[in-house]
């Protein structure tokens, strides 16, 4: 690998930050000239229905709504994302974007509640709010534009493809009107090594010893590298947090994972990523905090009684801990109420010689396992046994909803697009918990959490939860 000596470009992180504090600082300010515009109090409470007059609602608690909501529109539209620094219009777009939702959540949210806030402190805050934020943006971006000029502020790439290819890109980017990237480093390799299952490995082992100086990995010959080999490097990258794109033409590197970025200096097609925005990550990690925290104080009684069980039936301890493979390939120790013998791993190895074909081609699973204890049968036939995952899920581990928590063997059998389950936190439930379990077989385990991975949404969750319950009751696959 080539390095040019060149430090991280962590300046994106830092430069999002004091986006966000201006942003909050632009709304506080439009809020407050709004309310003095308009002669109302922060203490004068929101007038509506009956309701609404009876709890008195000050308008101090309409502005903290408003500058939450917003702020959280801002960041769920992107427009703090490196993707669109100080280049084109879409960092604008994303601003009236979020601009126009929060007009339409405060309108539907006063009809709804029979609110009647002020419509001209309303319309003030909203107009002036907007102005300020594009005005400040404008500036933001001009300080970007000087800060490149002193070869500060660029975007870190990495390369990656033949000598020719990757030489090709230096000249480019050596051009003057090209200033949002630097090279800082390049792997070259040869067409068939490009073309070798050993690819991704090769790339991914160089960026290990990257230490965070890149922050976008360019395949410089991707007509060279197969689709599924392209998605899988994608899948590693984004566990290293690096994004992954494309030198070419869009005819000559068709995939399903595609997103454009129109920049008029350089051909670069970025690889869409998973990962959720802030937006929805703090969604879901709020839904998790309140219902994990609800679950274990409501089921605290029933862990009790389940502990006794657990004590009686056999010895040993009443939990069980074990290593699965998390969030971005981040180990952690994930609990469960102990349904098998103490020394049942001991066992393991020699059930496996008896039943070659218990389970599927990556995971041992008989349906009769004799480690199992007759309480433990009875946990896992209920799934009561995952209910201490509740704890991984408060400390912030893992999730509500989200795919099966991997071994670490698991993970080492791995190929392609799979590392992307990765990129979200394990789940106590998902598609696969309602879909059959362990009577899946691997290839359509795996299916089913890159769906949920891919697509996820508030809705899909909701409709994992609520179809839990009825799967569990089924029994179906759980043993």
């Amino acid at each position: 690998m080539r390095n040019v000596g060149i430090t991280s470009a962590g300046w994106a992180r830092t430069y999002s930050l004091l986006l966000l504090v201006g942003d909050v600082s632009i709304i506080v300010f439009a809020l407050l000239g709004a309310l003095r515009f308009s002669s109302i109090d922060l203490d004068s409470p929101l007038s509506g229905g009956l309701d609404v007059t009876s709890l008195a609602v000050p308008y101090w608690a309409v502005c903290l709504a408003l500058v939450v909501t917003w702020s959280f529109l801002l960041e769920g539209s992107g427009s703090r994302k490196p993707d669109c620094f100080a280049e084109g219009t879409e960092e604008f777009t994303r601003v009236f974007n979020s601009t126009v939702v929060l007009l339409i959540a405060v309108a539907t949210v006063s009809f709804l509640a029979r609110a009647e806030p002020s419509r001209l402190f309303l319309g003030v805050t909203l107009i002036s709010g907007l102005v300020l934020l594009l005005f400040f943006r404008a500036a933001a971006r001009r300080i970007v534009w000087m800060m490149r000029s002193q070869e500060k502020m660029k975007t870190t790439v990495f390369l990656v493809g033949t000598a020719q290819s990757n030489a090709a890109v230096v000249r480019h980017a050596s051009n003057p009107l090209v200033d949002a990237y630097r090279v800082v480093g390049e792997l070259a390799l040869s067409k068939k090594e490009l073309q070798e299952q050993s690819f991704v490995e090769k790339v991914v082992d160089n960026l290990k010893d990257d230490e965070g100086e890149s922050d976008l990995v360019i395949l410089t010959a991707p007509q060279l590298v197969t689709p599924h080999r392209r998605d899988e490097l994608s899948a590693r990258l984004e566990l290293l947090t690096k994004g992954t794109a494309l030198w070419a033409n869009p005819e000559e590197v068709v995939t399903t994972r595609m997103r454009f970025r129109l920049d008029p200096s350089a051909p670069i097609i970025r690889l869409r990523d998973v990962q959720l925005s802030a937006l929805a990550s703090s969604y879901k990690r709020v839904v998790d905090l309140v219902l994990s925290s609800l679950a274990l104080i409501a089921l605290s009684p029933a862990f009790v009684v389940i502990a006794v069980a657990i004590k009686i039936d056999s010895p040993g301890t009443v939990f069980f801990r074990q290593i699965r493979v998390g969030q971005f390939g981040r180990d952690f120790s994930i609990l469960k109420f102990r349904t098998m013998v103490q020394d049942a791993e001991n066992i393991r190895t020699p059930l496996e010689s008896l039943t070659p074909d218990a389970g599927n081609k990556v995971l041992f699973k008989m349906k009769s396992d004799p480690r199992v204890t007759p309480v433990g049968r009875i946990l896992r036939g209920l799934s009561l046994d995952e209910l201490p995952q509740l704890v991984n899920v408060f400390l912030g581990k893992m999730s509500l909803v989200g795919p099966r928590p991997p071994l670490p063997s698991e993970v080492a059998t791995y190929e392609g697009g799979t590392h992307r389950r990765l990129a979200a936190k394990p789940g106590i439930t998902g598609l696969w918990q309602i879909s059959g379990r362990s009577d899946l077989d691997w290839d359509e385990s795996v299916k089913l959490d890159l769906q949920y991975v891919e697509n996820w949404s508030p809705i899909v969750d909701i409709l994992i939860l609520l179809k839990t319950l009825p799967a569990v009751l089924d029994g179906k696959g759980a043993y």
